[in-house]
């Protein structure tokens, strides 16, 4: 074989290669979520408007982005319902490329407009024709009914009453993306409106009302955390959620650590003072952390008995982290039995957060960090110094001796 044909057989694999790897990215992380506070800041107008009509201008060349993938131009007219953020008339243009193939506005995100729709879009260019703000994910679905923006006269006052009329009047994918994005904005004003969905039977619905609780700081019931992670995630896999929402990010397992990652995340933030701006620290001189009012100690105490979370590392890894680092040592009684649990990984954690938690006893002539790996080469030395310390301790936290 010569050298020649060699390297046109290298050049064959390669762009084989590069025609498919876009399709499985486009499914991964390289195609931007949805952000509906990058959005807002990035556009020059933000709008709710019902799409008119939708006519092809032809192909375009291919996105510098993606390699071979076939688009047309498209412009939509559209009514103007509501004005967001920018001055604008009564209708509009918005000109759009669209993927030729109907899979590509589901594997590539490209944002698509059709006939009848009502959403808002997220846009930039003049009132002679404008564009979205990127070609991916620029629109949101939202409620077709007239609101009353009584909520202030900022453009975030304007998207917020929006948001929260949405999750009020409308169900399924519509409603859960209403719901995250609200929690993206961070607006303790969402909160009556949010907390009205903890009555709700849907699992996947009250795992997207969590978040976005713990992201406005309003604390949910640990009730509603349990309902997420007991839920079995074969009962309403990939398929399932396909089904129902058109997409597979509402799996139990993707909810149930999305949850999780969110609680670790909220409650690592430190507490600043409202009027200074300036860290709080608590009776322990250890800067304050946790979200105020969340039951953290029987959260743990619960999700550690839950399947879930016992059999998946990385969920068990956002529960421990969220009640290690707020230092409550509420959870210290349920901490020495997970001393004898028969999974050396929920061991660990009993131990990790009591090394963290306690400022007397063993942790302060330990090492400051053990890691899993410490412990389990070592673990008999430290589980006996943390029982016997329990022993001379346990009447601080109103436990008796057996």
């Amino acid at each position: 074989m010569t050298n020649r044909s060699v390297l046109v057989q290298v050049k064959v694999v390669a762009l084989t290669i590069l025609i498919l790897l876009p399709a499985r990215w486009a499914s991964g992380r390289l195609v931007p979520s949805f952000d509906v506070v990058r959005l807002m800041r990035e556009a020059r107008v933000v709008c709710k408007v019902r799409v008119i009509s939708v006519k092809s201008m032809g192909n375009i060349k291919p996105s510098t982005k993606w390699i071979g993938i076939k688009t047309e131009e498209h412009i939509a007219t559209c009514r103007v319902l509501s004005k967001i953020k920018g001055s604008l008339g009564k209708s509009i243009d918005i000109r759009f490329r669209k993927g030729v193939r109907e899979r590509d506005a589901r594997d590539f995100g490209f944002t698509d407009l059709s006939v009848g729709e009502v959403c808002i879009v997220f846009l930039k260019g003049d009132s002679s024709l404008y564009k979205f703000v990127g070609d991916y994910k620029c629109k949101m679905l939202i409620t077709p009914d007239a609101i009353k923006h009584d909520l202030g006269k900022k453009p975030h006052d304007r998207l917020l009453a929006e948001l929260i009329a949405t999750v009020g009047s409308t169900k399924g994918v519509i409603r859960l993306r209403a719901v995250r994005e609200l929690g993206k904005l961070g607006d303790a004003r969402a909160e009556k409106s949010l907390r009205a969905l903890s009555a709700s039977e849907d699992v996947v619905l009250i795992g997207e009302f969590v978040r976005a609780m713990f992201r406005i700081r309003k604390p949910p019931k640990v009730e509603s955390v349990l309902m997420v992670l007991e839920k079995d995630p074969k009962k309403f896999g990939s398929k399932l959620s396909r089904k129902k929402y058109g997409t597979s990010n509402y799996a139990i397992s993707l909810v149930q650590h999305r949850l999780v990652e969110t609680i670790d995340h909220v409650s690592r933030e430190v507490h600043k003072d409202p009027k200074t701006g300036r860290t709080v620290y608590g009776p322990n001189r250890l800067p304050m952390r946790g979200l105020t009012g969340f039951d953290y100690p029987t959260f743990f105490r619960r999700a550690m008995q839950c399947k879930s979370v016992r059999e998946n590392t990385q969920i068990r890894y956002h529960v421990g982290c969220s009640v290690w680092v707020i230092q409550e040592k509420k959870v210290v009684p349920d901490c020495i039995k997970l001393l004898d649990d028969p999974d050396v990984n929920i061991r660990y954690w009993g131990f990790a957060i009591l090394q963290n938690t306690v400022n007397a006893g063993p942790a302060t002539t330990m090492q400051a960090q053990v890691t899993p790996e410490m412990f389990k080469k070592d673990e008999r030395r430290y589980v006996i110094r943390w029982k016997n310390w329990w022993d001379k301790n346990r009447k601080k936290f109103g436990q008796n001796r057996k």
